[in-house]
């Protein structure tokens, strides 16, 4: 051993033959530095420290890893496994507000005066829409534009905020009863209560007239 042969030659003599340097790790658990032979660097130090910090990190990669997995299928669970679809619904329906918010030719009204107006033959363009439904989603960018365009107003009515009886009651007095769940809606409402439905593809066109004055 190095440190005997060192208090040998230093002509110190102890026993140092009888004393057990084997502390568990053989003969190597000190060991010579390989630039600095007067210095000893124990080897067996990193069995347990840093064997331990290693399973701790594995461990914590893994929690970290596992628990948004966890979260997310908790949540899917709750939702009856539609979080996927809900959250596309919740975005989708929060842009169709907010176009709706920034839409200035687009005037919401609430069902009195939506009921006002049917029974008092008020001119109006009117369309009936729902954040929760695609095609109003997608038309109402297109009829925001037109209306601008056009510097038209047209009157907005959320079906969402009325009852299914009191939105039968809507569609019968717009002579759309056939069509009990039809949405999007959009039609004419002229002075003498004559009621003209709007096909979308006509919609511009339409605008336009009612801007002239003609199509009313």
């Amino acid at each position: 051993m190095w440190l005997r042969k060192i208090f040998s030659e230093a002509g110190y003599h102890s026993g140092l033959d009888a004393l057990p340097m084997d502390m568990g790790n053989g003969a190597t658990y000190f060991s010579m530095g390989q630039n600095d032979h007067s210095a000893f660097v124990p080897k067996g130090i990193d069995t347990a420290l840093f064997k331990n910090a290693e399973s701790l990190l594995i461990y914590l990669v893994n929690y970290i890893l596992a628990l948004p997995l966890f979260i997310l299928l908790t949540s899917s669970k709750l939702f009856k496994w539609q979080l996927f679809e809900r959250l596309v619904l919740f975005s989708e329906t929060h842009r169709y507000k907010r176009n709706l918010k920034n839409a200035k030719f687009i005037a919401p009204i609430d069902l009195a005066g939506l009921t006002a107006t049917i029974d008092d033959h008020r001119e109006a363009l009117l369309f009936i829409g729902s954040p929760n439904d695609v095609l109003s989603r997608k038309i109402l960018p297109a009829l925001a534009a037109i209306g601008k365009l056009n510097t038209v107003t047209i009157d907005y009515f959320d079906a969402s905020q009325a009852s299914n009886e009191q939105y039968q009651t809507i569609l019968s007095k717009l002579n759309l009863y056939t069509l009990p769940s039809q949405l999007p809606v959009l039609v004419e409402i002229h002075h003498d209560g004559s009621i003209s439905p709007i096909e979308f593809n006509h919609l511009a066109e339409v605008v336009r007239l009612w801007a002239e004055g003609t199509g009313r």
